[in-house]
């Protein structure tokens, strides 16, 4: 993508999606839901924290611990654990997955 270039409708949608998850599971947490005190804004391996049924294909992948070729685990001999590799990015959807995910909230 060039530095002119802007993301594509799919892949906006697909970040605000993202965000009015996160933003559920603060909401969640701070309203003192007892199901969800151990829930954080982010996704940690594949524990959705049980979102809901309707996004959670959204988080397929978000337990890879490579990025771009590169494992991210212990990285340079860093002490990087599992869940914080799996913390730090968020994983690419293709453009069929979206649509599939975004249909749900479709109006018909």
């Amino acid at each position: 993508m060039s530095k002119n270039s802007t993301p594509g409708p799919i892949a906006e949608a697909n970040g605000t999606g993202n965000l009015r998850a996160s933003r559920i599971r603060q909401m969640r947490v701070n309203n003192n839901f007892a199901a969800f005190d151990r829930l954080k804004p982010w996704i940690t391996g594949n524990d959705t924290g049980g979102i809901g049924a309707l996004v959670e294909a959204n988080y397929k992948g978000e337990d890879l611990t490579n990025q771009a070729g590169v494992e991210i685990v212990n990285i340079n001999g860093k002490s990087i654990s599992f869940s914080d590799a799996t913390e730090s990015f968020d994983e690419p959807l293709s453009k069929e997955e979206v649509i599939a995910l975004v249909t749900g909230f479709l109006v018909k």
